[in-house]
């Protein structure tokens, strides 16, 4: 399978895939609290109604499925552009719509983003369980389709869980 053209990790620099650093910051302090917000007072009563957070607009992508392992086609999109990659999983339960914070801001800042839903998640075929990769296989495959060789992974909620197991079984992270 021929990698997305867009995007590639730099092939001069060290290899492995990444787990922390570089833009897991970034990603992490996408959302602010926005002017009028409600902040508690000294003594811990709210000053002010609590006022939602707008989401920002989102940066146009690219959609597609990517095959894996047992018939299955995880749902994936993403921003392309010629920064680090980025790659946001999903809580459980949730997709990979469910992070709409967090995709302008590193978007915008020059990353390319990168989502997706996991198996049996919004838009992404199940395929068979006996014949399916572990959420850790098909990250790879995912990796693998787009050229990506070292990235932060932004979770939360059982996807940090994800992002640990990845980590863990990976010869090729950094911190």
């Amino acid at each position: 399978m021929q990698p997305v053209p867009h995007g590639p990790a730099d092939p001069t620099g060290p290899s492995g895939r990444a787990v922390v650093g570089g833009a897991a910051p970034a990603a992490l302090a996408t959302t602010g609290v926005p002017q009028g917000a409600a902040f508690a007072s000294a003594a811990g009563e709210p000053s002010g109604p609590w006022e939602p957070v707008p989401v920002p607009a989102r940066v146009p992508v690219t959609e597609y499925q990517v095959p894996v392992s047992g018939g299955g086609s995880p749902w994936c999109w993403d921003t392309g552009g010629d920064g680090e990659a980025i790659v946001l999983l999903h809580p459980c339960p949730g997709s990979g719509e469910s992070r709409p914070y967090q995709q302008p801001g590193p978007a915008g800042a020059g990353f390319w983003v990168i989502g997706y839903s996991r198996r049996g998640a919004h838009r992404s075929v199940a395929g068979t369980r006996a014949e399916a990769d572990t959420a850790s296989g098909d990250l790879d495959t995912l990796a693998d389709r787009l050229g990506l060789d070292r990235f932060p992974l932004s979770g939360s909620a059982a996807s940090r869980c994800r992002a640990v197991s990845w980590a863990s079984r990976t010869p090729r992270t950094r911190s």
